[in-house]
C-alpha cells in the first residue's frame, strides 16, 4: 500500500472511481473541495486499481475515510483491516471514521471482529424519474404542483448555468443560507466556497436559480458512477421567498429527468430533513452510519 496527497493523485482516483465507484461521494472533484486548513486529502492505493480516499486530521490524527473502499465488496474487510494497521503506523492515527451502510456494518461487526461506535446515522432518499409525471399530474402531486405554478406564474424565474454564474453572488446565497441554519448545526463552508471559486468542476449539473432578477439558489451535482443516477451533492437557497426549497426540489428532480437520468439521490439526511424530502416521493430510502472504527482489542480510542 502506498498514498499520495489528492492533487497528486488525480489520475489514479479518476481509474479507481471508473471500475469501482458506485456511491454518491465517489467523486475526485468531492474530495478535492472537502480539504481545508485542518485537514488533507491522501489517496491510498492498493494496487489494481483498488482503493480509498481518506482525510487526515492535522491535529487529532483521526482518519476518516470517505464513503465506501474503490475495491470489490468483497475484499473490503480485509482491506480495512490492512488500511487500519497502515494509518496506526504511518500517521499515528488515534481513531478512524467510516461511513457504511446497515449491511456491510453487520459484516465487519459479525465476520470480521471489528467493533464500531455508531455517532449518528443518516437516510438517503432515492427517486425512480419514470414515477415522477412531467406535468406532476394525480393527486399525490397536488400540493407540489400548486406550489411549482405559484413559482412559474407569480415569479420572473430563469435559470442559468452555475458555473458562469459569478462566484460572489452564489456566496450571498450561502451566506443567507446559513444565518438561517441552526447553531449546532455543522457546515463544511470551505467545501462550497471552493466548488464555487473552481466553477463546479466534476459536476454533470450546476444551476442557479434567479428569482425576479435575484439568485435565489444553487443546485449542483453529478453521475453517480456506474449507475444512470444524479446526486446533488449541492443543494442551498436564501429562504428570502415561502416554499422556495420545494419548488427548487422539484425542479432539480424533472431536470435530471430531462438529461436522461433514471434515479435521483438527493443524499444524506436528518429526520427533519427527510421528512422534507420525502414529499416529492422517493422510491427507496437507504440508511448509512457514521462510525468509529476500534480493531478487536478495542485500542484506537473511544469515540
Amino acid at each position: 500500500m502506498h498514498f499520495k496527497r489528492i492533487e497528486e493523485s488525480k489520475k489514479e482516483v479518476i481509474s479507481s472511481i471508473s471500475k469501482y465507484g458506485k456511491c454518491a461521494e465517489h467523486n475526485y472533484f468531492h474530495f478535492l473541495y472537502k480539504q481545508n486548513p485542518s485537514r488533507e486529502c491522501y489517496f491510498f492505493d492498493f494496487g489494481d486499481s483498488k482503493g480509498a480516499c481518506a482525510f487526515l486530521s492535522k491535529e487529532s490524527k483521526v482518519m476518516t475515510l470517505i464513503s465506501d473502499m474503490l475495491a470489490p465488496r468483497s475484499e473490503w474487510g480485509k482491506l480495512l483491516h490492512g488500511f487500519f494497521d497502515f494509518c496506526k503506523k504511518e500517521f499515528g492515527t488515534s481513531k478512524i471514521k467510516i461511513e457504511i451502510d446497515g449491511e456491510f456494518k453487520r459484516v465487519l461487526e459479525n465476520e470480521e471482529g471489528l467493533k464500531l461506535n455508531v455517532n449518528y446515522s443518516l437516510d438517503w432518499p432515492v427517486y425512480n424519474l419514470e414515477q415522477v409525471d412531467n406535468e406532476l399530474n394525480g393527486r399525490m402531486w397536488k400540493k407540489v404542483r400548486n406550489i411549482r405554478n405559484n413559482f412559474l406564474k407569480g415569479f420572473e424565474i430563469k435559470v442559468h448555468d452555475a458555473r458562469n454564474t459569478d462566484a460572489r453572488l452564489m456566496n450571498n446565497v450561502l451566506d443567507s443560507w446559513l444565518s438561517k441554519r441552526s447553531t449546532n448545526d455543522y457546515v463544511d463552508v470551505n467545501y462550497y466556497r471552493n466548488a464555487f471559486k473552481d466553477g463546479f468542476s466534476g459536476c454533470d449539473i450546476a444551476r442557479a436559480y434567479k428569482i425576479n432578477g435575484k439568485i435565489s439558489a444553487i443546485s449542483a451535482g453529478w453521475r453517480i458512477p456506474n449507475s444512470n443516477c444524479a446526486y446533488y451533492g449541492i443543494g442551498l437557497m436564501d429562504y428570502g421567498i415561502k416554499n422556495l426549497g420545494d419548488f427548487v426540489n422539484i425542479e432539480d428532480i424533472l431536470f435530471a429527468k430531462s438529461m436522461g437520468f433514471g434515479f435521483v439521490d438527493l443524499g444524506g439526511s436528518d429526520d427533519n430533513l427527510l421528512k422534507f424530502k420525502k414529499k416529492f416521493r422517493p422510491e427507496r430510502i437507504y440508511r448509512t452510519f457514521a462510525c468509529t472504527l476500534r480493531g478487536k482489542n478495542g485500542n484506537t480510542g473511544e469515540n
